[in-house]
């Protein structure tokens, strides 16, 4: 008997210590399983990501706010933290998608200049988009008048303070030309342009420029409007 119980209770300590180790594999695969799917969460996170920073390149304003986004992610990585990462993904998308909205804004307000400046006689071709070497990207519209005078238009600043910018070549200093046809015609067309722009619901703000003092027109020198 004595025998007996011996080998039973050796059977009954190796039944538990099996079950100890199945409960501790058990454990150990649950663990597994769940850094699994963070790592698996991060990657998508990390494709999400090298997306949307891809596309908030092409904004020059965006700058810092990728460097920010960028290292807060990087963070996020290092800590393994999916929530973290998330969130900083969002905040770069939500930063991203006001750019993008503001670029379709901008470049709905440049397609109607090129078509009043072409109802106005001048020359214009259709919205162009320059990118630069940090890839960014702006977008203008370029009118020539009959005469060869040259005039382009960018959109700068953000929503809420966008301005129209406006850089013409072939004019003399406006100093030396007082009265003559060349800073006034300039002027009364693009005050026209702006006119035609309100009927439209874009509403420009008056022209700012250098040259005559008299209308209280401000500019660095005679060439830019």
């Amino acid at each position: 008997r004595a025998l007996s119980a011996l080998t039973e209770s050796s059977q009954t300590a190796s039944a538990n210590s099996m079950a100890d180790i199945e409960a501790k594999l058990a454990v150990i695969e649950t663990e597994v399983a769940q850094r699994v799917e963070v790592l698996r969460d991060l990657l998508g996170a990390t494709k999400e990501f090298d997306a949307a920073a891809t596309e908030a390149r092409r904004f020059s304003g965006l700058a810092d706010v990728l460097s920010a986004a960028q290292s807060g992610f990087m963070s996020a990585i290092g800590a393994c933290s999916v929530p973290l990462a998330l969130s900083t993904l969002h905040s770069l998308q939500a930063s991203v998608d006001a750019a993008t909205a503001q670029r379709d804004s901008d470049l709905q307000v440049l397609e109607a200049l090129a078509a009043t400046l072409q109802s106005l006689g001048l020359y214009s071709g259709p919205v162009e988009v320059t990118r630069l070497d940090d890839g960014s990207e702006i977008l203008s519209v370029n009118a020539t008048w009959a005469d060869g005078r040259h005039i382009a238009a960018t959109v700068s600043g953000g929503e809420g303070s966008a301005q129209l910018v406006y850089v013409v070549d072939g004019l003399p200093d406006a100093s030396v030309v007082a009265g003559e046809v060349t800073c006034d015609d300039v002027e009364e067309t693009l005050e026209a342009a702006h006119r035609q722009l309100a009927v439209e619901g874009i509403n420009v703000e008056a022209l700012r420029w250098a040259g005559k003092p008299s209308r209280n027109r401000w500019l660095d020198n005679g060439e830019h409007l």
